[in-house]
């Protein structure tokens, strides 16, 4: 009984989260889900990360496998090498195609 509970509590709080019903597999992170637009029958599984601070577009159909990270920004470590004071970002948008399936652990 508590493991549907908690499934159903997952997939409303990725209905709130995401504004999309998806099929949800264990807890996710989605840290700007105003900058994340997802397709329909979207799968996500236990501990994806989704950061969303310049645009996530996911289209229909998608997997995104345990533990994989969608980072739309980081360190840019061409500019910012030696010293932690002058380290600038880097951010662009991601966009994963119709069908893609994100293998377990990859970081976009």
């Amino acid at each position: 009984m508590w493991g549907r509970l908690r499934r159903l509590w997952l997939r409303v709080k990725a209905r709130l989260t995401l504004r999309q019903w998806v099929e949800v597999f264990g807890p996710f992170t989605v840290v700007q889900p105003t900058n994340v637009w997802v397709g329909r029958g979207v799968a996500i599984n236990h501990g994806v990360f989704i950061l969303g601070r310049c645009g996530v577009t996911i289209e229909d159909g998608v997997t995104l496998s345990a533990r994989c990270m969608l980072l739309d920004a980081g360190i840019d470590l061409a500019r910012s090498f030696h010293q932690v004071a002058d380290r600038s970002y880097a951010a662009a948008p991601i966009l994963v195609r119709e069908g893609a399936w994100i293998g377990a652990g990859a970081i976009v």
